[in-house]
């Protein structure tokens, strides 16, 4: 099934794999913890992750 949502608590809770995309574009696809790793930010949410691999916390 694919899910998707800007409520990323929720997918957190309900998904076991991700594909962040930035202005349509492919930021980074995988399981929570890969994305973590890609993010360098052990343990964060996946929201914290988004903002990181999207540059948008930086705005």
């Amino acid at each position: 099934m694919l899910l998707c949502t800007h409520q990323l608590d929720t997918a957190e809770k309900v998904c076991d794999r991700f594909l962040i995309l930035n202005d349509g574009q492919q930021v980074a696809v995988g399981t929570l913890a890969e994305l973590r790793r890609l993010a360098g930010l052990d343990g964060a949410s996946l929201e914290k992750v988004f903002l990181a691999l999207t540059q948008e916390g930086s705005l």
